[in-house]
């Protein structure tokens, strides 16, 4: 799993793939959980604590602003959330210093959470690095931010072999610590709910996508 980190953590990675595939994804997914009956677009309080740029998020919020949402963002590298497209609006948040997920004080927050987000964020990486203690306190923040019918979206799709060796080429050969403005057609690497699946029958947990 940890021969993905070098492709995949670097400076503009983020900006291109939000660049190619847009916001759609989590606005689509906000909107379904709402037809399904699964969360109420009113009022609804959204968190993710390892947001990164935080660019889907805001515009989450914007497509869904009549509704009145609030939002949290933090990251484990507060200087990612530079841009702070959102600072300045009174309910679209940005948590102060570096957010470690895996130890946060759910008692910072005023209210729990309606859904909390986690696309390529913290879950990810301690799959990817499969610290169990790390997924441990992890899920178990989470189980306490989450009001009693909260839900943890999580990323979770397929992508075919070429596709994914064409975006590990795309990347390479652009020089993607260096530059800006690539477009790729998928993440290009496995989901979160991937390396879950995978650790399922160790992690002693059962879950199911919809």
């Amino acid at each position: 799993m940890k021969n993905y980190k070098s492709f995949y953590t670097k400076k503009y990675w983020y900006e291109n793939t939000y660049n190619s595939l847009g916001s759609e994804w989590l606005i689509g997914s906000l909107n379904k959980l709402s037809e399904l009956g699964k969360l109420n677009l009113d009022n609804y309080t959204l968190v993710n604590l390892s947001a990164n740029r935080g660019y889907y998020e805001w515009d989450a919020y914007n497509s869904h602003k009549s509704y009145n949402p609030t939002y949290y963002l933090g990251d484990i590298i507060a200087e990612d959330l530079k841009d702070k497209k959102g600072e300045g609006d009174e309910s679209f948040h940005y948590l102060e210093g570096n957010t470690d997920a895996t130890k946060f004080d759910t008692s910072n927050l005023k209210e729990k959470a309606d859904v909390i987000v986690d696309c390529k964020g913290a879950l990810w990486h301690q799959l990817l690095e499969y610290d169990k203690n790390g997924i441990t306190n992890l899920l178990s923040v989470y189980i306490n931010l989450l009001n009693d019918d909260g839900i943890l979206l999580i990323d979770c799709y397929t992508e075919s072999l070429i596709e994914m060796i064409h975006n590990l080429h795309t990347w390479k050969e652009k020089k993607y610590n260096t530059r800006k403005n690539i477009t790729v057609s998928c993440f290009g690497e496995n989901s979160t709910y991937f390396f879950l699946y995978l650790s399922r029958a160790d992690l002693n947990c059962r879950f199911m996508a919809v």
